[in-house]
Protein backbone atom coordinates (compact mmCIF):
# COMPACT_ATOMS: atom_id res chain seq x y z
CA UNK A 1 0.00 0.00 0.00
CA UNK A 2 1.28 3.04 -1.05
CA UNK A 3 1.62 6.15 1.84
CA UNK A 4 -0.59 8.44 2.67
CA UNK A 5 1.52 11.65 1.81
CA UNK A 6 1.50 9.89 -1.99
CA UNK A 7 -2.19 10.31 -2.29
CA UNK A 8 -2.22 13.63 -0.65
CA UNK A 9 0.67 14.91 -3.13
CA UNK A 10 -1.41 13.37 -5.77
CA UNK A 11 -4.55 15.51 -4.67
CA UNK A 12 -2.82 18.61 -4.21
CA UNK A 13 -1.02 18.78 -7.39
CA UNK A 14 -4.30 17.87 -9.13
CA UNK A 15 -5.73 21.18 -7.55
CA UNK A 16 -2.27 23.18 -8.22
CA UNK A 17 -2.73 21.82 -11.89
CA UNK A 18 -6.52 23.07 -11.80
CA UNK A 19 -5.96 26.20 -10.15
CA UNK A 20 -3.01 27.33 -12.87
CA UNK A 21 -4.66 26.52 -16.04
CA UNK A 22 -7.79 28.14 -14.63
CA UNK A 23 -5.40 31.67 -14.71
CA UNK A 24 -3.63 30.59 -17.46
CA UNK A 25 -6.43 30.72 -19.63
CA UNK A 26 -9.26 32.99 -17.93
CA UNK A 27 -10.29 34.86 -20.42
CA UNK A 28 -9.36 32.83 -23.64
CA UNK A 29 -11.03 29.15 -22.98
CA UNK A 30 -14.92 28.66 -22.13
CA UNK A 31 -15.41 27.46 -18.57
CA UNK A 32 -17.29 24.37 -19.38
CA UNK A 33 -13.59 23.07 -20.26
CA UNK A 34 -12.53 23.75 -16.82
CA UNK A 35 -15.66 21.68 -15.18
CA UNK A 36 -14.35 18.77 -17.23
CA UNK A 37 -11.40 19.01 -15.88
CA UNK A 38 -12.28 19.22 -12.20
CA UNK A 39 -14.49 16.04 -13.16
CA UNK A 40 -12.15 14.34 -14.29
CA UNK A 41 -9.93 14.91 -11.26
CA UNK A 42 -12.35 14.31 -8.92
CA UNK A 43 -12.83 11.15 -10.20
CA UNK A 44 -9.48 10.05 -10.01
CA UNK A 45 -9.55 11.06 -6.23
CA UNK A 46 -12.52 8.91 -5.77
CA UNK A 47 -10.70 6.02 -7.54
CA UNK A 48 -7.54 6.48 -5.07
CA UNK A 49 -10.02 7.09 -1.86
CA UNK A 50 -10.44 3.69 -0.62
CA UNK A 51 -6.62 2.58 -0.78
CA UNK A 52 -5.92 6.01 1.77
Amino acid sequence: MLPHYFFAFLFVSCWLLFVIRLIEQLFETEPNIYFNRLRNCSRTMRMYAPFV
